[in-house]
């Protein structure tokens, strides 16, 4: 199993970010989402929810670094000037829900059509 190989506070970020991810696309889902999704309403719903985990990456590392100060970037870390985000944060909030949710729509598009129950 790898979950007790994780420290606990990699564990509860990674937690953190799932429950983030799974807010974002619920939101979306219920906002500009189609009973037929990923099928049909998929570039609506994957835009809302890479919007919302985007602009909560960027409010969650501006309150965590600058009014909490529980932490700090390496300076290592590449900001992206003016919103003084992290890239590794905003490239995650673009990469995984894109790739996830294409995989997604690529799944149901090779799936046959079940009808609705009547």
């Amino acid at each position: 199993p790898i979950l007790p190989l994780l420290p606990p506070r990699r564990l509860h970020c990674t937690g953190g970010d799932v429950l983030i991810a799974l807010t974002c696309l619920a939101i979306a889902l219920i906002t500009v989402g189609h009973r037929n999704w990923p099928r049909r309403a998929f570039r609506s719903v994957a835009a809302v929810t890479v919007v919302l985990g985007v602009g909560y990456t960027i409010f969650s590392e501006w309150l965590n670094i600058v009014v909490r100060q529980s932490w700090a970037y390496s300076e290592r870390m590449p900001v992206v000037p003016v919103i003084d985000t992290g890239v590794t944060p905003l490239l995650q909030w673009l990469v995984v829900p894109l790739v996830a949710l294409w995989l997604a729509h690529r799944t149901a598009q090779r799936d046959p059509v079940i009808p609705a129950a009547s």
